[in-house]
């Protein structure tokens, strides 16, 4: 592969700005850039032949399903801006009140978490748990204080961040699930400052955790009123998605976009041109084109690949893209199930249910000889008109950093172990012994892993912001600031934000 890439004769092209990957990052800041009116001379490269990213909506035996992100988080107004920005707003539709319930399953049984389970129940939560429950999560002056010296506690996970104040038992049964579910990541290796960077500050505030929260939350209620993010109507509920499901927000998206999007165009190398201070995007075609700005929003790996396979020599882009190979990924495997409702005999139902992660050795005292669920949604009870109505609909999540194995199992063995473990929980009365049909779907490089390797980039990249800024090179990934659709599209607009800011 040619490396000397200085020689800009057969570029086809020259742009302001190019934009790697059109998941929704990379459409969201198109978007914001072509707004600007300024800084609109961009492109955005697409290997696939669509756009989305991990936003899929699909269609399943006349049921719409979505293979990755299946709901909207709506609590922060900067993503509702956007929504408002998109005129689309006023499209979301609302679960029921009632899917609002979640469950933990453990050892097969769904516990509905509620105060009166965590209280006064000990299915979930032990003594210790409920008395500092109640007393919100209290730790001692001196242990405030030592944590505060103590910068090892920046790399403190997850898990041991919330058994320090409410135990053991409550992690297991209560922040392992839920880390499963949201980074299908291990709470012992999930860093709380990285993944959760509020509630890690909200237990550095006060000797008491629920004060820490109360005083952080009036402040950043404080901050919010004096910007200019505001949302201009009220929401009927903190979680949405649209009637024809998340795809309604990618594809409004890439209308405003098209013109300047390319799929089916895949790159296969980057290089910083020194000389000229442009980077040289290679495609697979042999096509080469000619930026100022690069902005990644694919996976670390991908991207450093891609900067290996542009032979270059600049010292500053070799170190980056060690840094880079490190972040960790998890794979998730997505099961839709589809039975007869008059089959199903377990009347719980909701959002979903949460898996606890103590399991019974096989015989061979390994657990990789079968597959095991992170969680499952309810999906036909969460948005009841997109499933027939004689059917229910059951979303599976698979795999991630607890079950990396599961990977490498064959359809038919995810299928049958899958369908035993829920058969069993849901008390499902299948004649078939199998259900009626089913859909599975495998993400590789799902979701990027926020332990310890993770914030040691974070906190390189930082040190070397300036390093960044040097040659134009933006983060519009969800290795950066978050990983949900929301924080994604937040965390694009202010790159793209940032970019404009060059051109006034």
């Amino acid at each position: 592969m040619e490396t000397n890439q200085t020689n800009q004769t057969n570029v086809i092209k020259h742009v302001n700005s190019i934009i790697l990957g059109a998941g929704v990052s990379g459409l969201t800041t198109g978007l914001y850039l072509q707004k600007s009116k300024i800084a609109n001379d961009f492109i955005i490269m697409e290997e696939s032949s669509r756009v989305g990213g991990r936003v899929f909506t699909d269609l399943f035996d006349g049921n719409l399903v979505e293979n990755g992100p299946n709901a909207l988080i709506l609590r922060k107004k900067e993503f509702v801006t956007i929504l408002e920005d998109l005129a689309i707003k006023d499209q979301l539709v609302y679960p029921p009140t009632e899917s609002k319930k979640r469950y933990i399953c453990k050892n097969g049984k769904l516990i509905l978490v509620s105060p009166k389970e965590l209280l006064l129940k000990n299915e979930l939560t032990d003594f210790k748990a409920k008395i500092k429950l109640l007393i919100g999560g209290y730790t001692s002056l001196s242990k405030v204080q030592d944590f505060d010296k103590n910068k090892q506690n920046d790399k403190q996970s997850v898990f041991d961040f919330f058994a320090k104040r409410f135990g053991n038992k409550f992690a297991e049964n209560l922040i392992t699930p839920l880390i499963s579910g949201i980074y299908a990541g291990d709470a012992r290796k999930v860093i709380m400052k990285s993944a959760f960077p509020k509630f890690y500050k909200f237990g550095m505030r006060s000797n008491s955790f629920l004060l820490g929260i109360i005083k952080s939350l009036l402040e950043e209620r404080s901050e919010k009123n004096n910007t200019a993010v505001t949302a201009t109507t009220k929401l009927k509920g903190n979680l949405a998605s649209f009637g024809d499901g998340l795809k309604v927000l990618t594809e409004r998206i890439y209308q405003s976009v098209k013109e300047q999007t390319l799929l089916n165009t895949s790159v296969i190398s980057v290089y910083y041109d020194v000389n000229n201070k442009r980077w040289i995007v290679t495609t697979k075609n042999g096509d080469r084109f000619s930026c100022q700005n690069l902005i990644t929003t694919i996976p670390s790996v991908t991207f450093a690949q891609l900067i290996s396979n542009g032979g270059n020599e600049n010292k500053w882009l070799s170190e980056l893209t060690n840094k880079l190979k490190d972040i960790n990924y998890s794979s998730v495997t997505v099961l839709h199930l589809l039975y007869n409702k008059a089959d199903i005999k377990n009347p719980s139902r909701g959002f979903g249910f949460l898996n606890t992660h103590e399991r019974t050795l096989d015989n061979n005292n390994n657990n990789n000889s079968r597959a095991f669920a992170l969680g499952t949604l309810f999906a036909s009870h969460m948005f009841p008109e997109r499933t027939k109505l004689d059917q229910e609909l059951f979303t599976v999540f698979l795999g991630g950093d607890l079950y990396p194995h599961i990977k490498n199992f064959s359809d038919e063995k995810l299928l049958n172990d899958i369908h035993s473990e829920i058969s069993k929980t849901m008390l499902i009365n299948c004649k078939s012994k199998l259900p009626n049909n089913h859909l599975i779907v495998r993400w590789d490089l799902a979701i990027p892993q926020y332990d310890l390797k993770h914030l040691n980039f974070k906190n390189w990249l930082e040190n070397n912001s300036n390093e960044s800024d040097k040659h134009n090179l933006y983060w519009s990934t969800n290795y950066i600031n978050g990983v949900s659709v929301p924080d994604c599209m937040i965390n694009a607009k202010s790159v793209a934000e940032k970019i404009i800011r060059k051109y006034i």
